[in-house]
């Protein structure tokens, strides 16, 4: 009998105990799977039937609703879940990138902010944020004076000096480095290229692009060699491998490749005086001025 007695609270406090939402398995099988209509599907039934109050469930049926291409419903949820939860920096963050999807920017850098006043170091915050306010100068209500002083150059320093730039996604790491190029600060730009560049989600073009803005920088020719690889006869890439050799101190080889890149195309100017600055360098002068003599 006192083993029954002692029993009881035990099978009294399983059968109280909560039960997994069995559509809970469904709903995550359904995301790994990038089932996304599934996963809208069951993700949005939970969160309904919780009256709003399952965060995890929200937040779920809004990225398989990104996903899913249907950015307009994920920016009304995210609406409804900020007034339930308004100093929560995850979803000021989602509701940004679904403001952006439908293309309304003045709207996606005020989220942005408002998500960096909870989180200042957020990463995909302060990456899209800086992309932002380079596009809206003076509509960003945390620049100074009106002008952008938290654009892409300060979001890449920021998310460089914390080391988080691997956290941010390859688009926006791209965009970042092509901005931080552009102003010179080519370390910051190189590092955000190649972390975006290694998760291979950048085009052939893309990673051209991304070469071209560090021209002739020797840390760009794993780039082009790879675009070479791929299309042996792309005189660009061809001309900006054979110059960033040139840079590295690999003239000969520089030679051989701006020779191809000549070849590839006889009437790209770019090729044949990139050519000729290689013969040039390694002591060729008269036929470099025979290709020179070509173009004038």
């Amino acid at each position: 009998m006192l083993l029954a007695w002692a029993l009881l609270p035990l099978a009294v406090g399983c059968r109280s105990a909560p039960r997994a939402d069995p559509r809970l398995l469904r709903a995550e099988a359904s995301t790994r799977a990038e089932a996304w209509n599934d996963a809208v599907s069951l993700w949005s039934d939970i969160y309904r039937d919780s009256r709003g109050t399952d965060r995890r469930a929200g937040i779920e049926s809004v990225r398989a609703l990104s996903a899913a291409g249907r950015p307009g419903v994920a920016r009304s949820r995210l609406l409804q879940m900020e007034s339930r939860w308004p100093e929560d920096a995850e979803i000021l963050e989602l509701l940004g990138r679904a403001h952006e999807q439908i293309g309304d920017e003045a709207a996606a850098l005020d989220a942005y902010s408002r998500a960096l006043r909870i989180e200042p170091d957020r990463p995909s915050s302060l990456a899209r944020h800086g992309l932002l306010a380079a596009e809206l100068v003076g509509a960003d209500p945390m620049s100074e004076s009106g002008t952008n002083s938290f654009g892409p150059e300060g979001s890449l320093a920021r998310l460089r000096a914390a080391g988080t730039l691997r956290d941010v996604d390859a688009r926006s790491l791209f965009e970042l480095g092509l901005h931080g190029a552009a102003a010179a600060r080519f370390d910051e730009a190189f590092e955000a290229l190649a972390i975006a560049i290694g998760t291979g989600e950048l085009s052939a073009a893309e990673r051209l692009e991304a070469a071209a803005a560090l021209a002739p920088d020797p840390r760009t020719i794993p780039w082009l060699t790879a675009v070479v690889r791929e299309d042996p006869l792309h005189t660009r890439a061809l001309t900006l491998l054979g110059k960033a050799q040139l840079s590295a101190g690999f003239q000969a080889r520089a030679v051989d490749t701006l020779e191809q890149a000549a070849q590839s195309d006889p009437g790209d100017e770019a090729a044949l005086r990139a050519f000729a600055e290689a013969l040039t360098a390694t002591g060729q002068a008269g036929r470099a001025r025979e290709i020179l003599d070509l173009l004038d």
